[in-house]
């Protein structure tokens, strides 16, 4: 299925470039998502898209509605124009050192660094891997692997 604006949530289109800043991309949140008149004026709310620049490495374009939600009032600050990137993952872990774990089937958001300083990595974002196998975490479109030994 082709992903368009208005089937999913919250969608990034690519090709974005203005002097000066690092964006490469245009984020759109549909009305559920932003929720902007929403109070004063819901007929207009329902038709209002939330445009502002954004990073291909923020947006899947595959986050279901509560997602997008957490994703764009929580995570990426739509309105600062001089916000760094916020790249994420979205996962779920058990640490056999620690014991600690997530709880269920459901994945959750982490920013991008958070992920990688526990894991020791990068923090640049890796090539796409189409490994698929238990530790690997979607990523804005790509596949990252926790590294094998920890």
């Amino acid at each position: 299925m082709t992903r368009t604006i208005s089937s999913s949530p919250l969608v990034a289109i690519g090709g974005f470039h203005h002097d000066g800043t690092p964006f490469d991309a245009v984020g759109v949140a549909a009305a559920e998502v932003h929720g902007y008149h929403a109070t004063e004026t819901p007929e207009l709310s329902a038709v209002t898209y939330a445009v502002f620049p954004a990073f291909t490495s923020e947006i899947s374009g595959r986050e279901n509605e509560e997602e997008a939600w957490g994703r764009f009032r929580k995570m990426l600050q739509p309105n600062k124009l001089d916000r760094t990137e916020v790249p994420f993952v979205k996962m779920r872990y058990h640490n056999t050192r620690t014991r600690s774990m997530s709880k269920g089937d459901a994945r959750g958001f982490a920013p991008w660094t958070r992920w990688c300083g526990n894991w020791g990595c990068s923090t640049a974002l890796p090539a796409a891997s189409s490994s698929g196998r238990t530790g690997t975490a979607p990523s804005g479109g790509r596949t990252v692997r926790a590294p094998a030994s920890r």
